[in-house]
């Protein structure tokens, strides 16, 4: 029910752009989470399945991968999410062409990572570059829950909004300056890679992933 306090109707356009926002940017929230945890099982199952020993990434690891790429930008995204209708289709359907695609891209290449890495399998170093990959691709998760230009929107519509861009490059500041210090190293088995050479890498995997999944899409 909705009360008006005056005698117009003037009001309600308001009160409608507020209820779609406030659904949309459930919604935008809903999709990073649901692919964290799409892609945190399909990785369990894979490693069940494989004669693998431990898992791609330590908990304290992981905990920082759904900070920076899960926690922080649902702080941020229903902010800035749209006060346009919402979308078509049910809720259900559109969370899941979302992130159903998502997770599966994601878990395949974090497999094919584990595949090419030149150090052993349950190594700490090869655990930090799938921690930072892992990183890489949930920032740039943000840019297409809610993308600012349409070769970003793979689906829905582009929204001309480059808040939650700068948002994603700010938290990819912020865990490079989180690297240097030593207690991150002590506390989240996380540190900076090697080489700029080793960011570079992994960027551009991150990019084709991109790119493979706008095409799933």
């Amino acid at each position: 029910d909705i009360v008006l306090l005056s005698d117009t109707l003037n009001d309600l356009a308001g009160v409608l752009q507020t209820g779609q926002q406030v659904v949309n940017g459930l919604l935008n929230t809903l999709k990073l989470n649901l692919t964290q945890i799409g892609y945190i099982l399909l990785l369990l199952i894979a490693m069940m399945l494989s004669s693998r020993g431990a898992f791609y990434i330590t908990p304290s690891q992981n905990g920082l991968v759904i900070f920076f790429t899960v926690i922080a930008p649902s702080i941020g995204l229903p902010l800035w999410a749209r006060k346009d209708a919402v979308p078509r289709q049910t809720s259900y359907r559109h969370l899941a062409i979302f992130a159903v695609p998502a997770a599966v891209t994601i878990a395949l290449s974090v497999l094919l990572l584990d595949g090419q890495l030149d150090v052993l399998p349950r190594s700490n170093d090869g655990r930090i570059m799938m921690t930072w990959f892992l990183m890489m691709e949930g920032f740039l998760l943000v840019l297409f829950v809610q993308p600012a230009i349409r070769v970003l929107a793979g689906v829905g519509t582009p929204a001309g909004d480059w808040r939650p861009a700068w948002f994603a490059l700010i938290l990819f500041l912020v865990s490079l300056w989180l690297a240097t210090l030593p207690k991150a190293d002590q506390w989240f088995s996380f540190t900076l890679l090697p080489s700029f050479q080793n960011y570079l890498i992994l960027f551009a995997g991150a990019l084709l992933w991109a790119l493979l999944l706008q095409l799933g899409w």
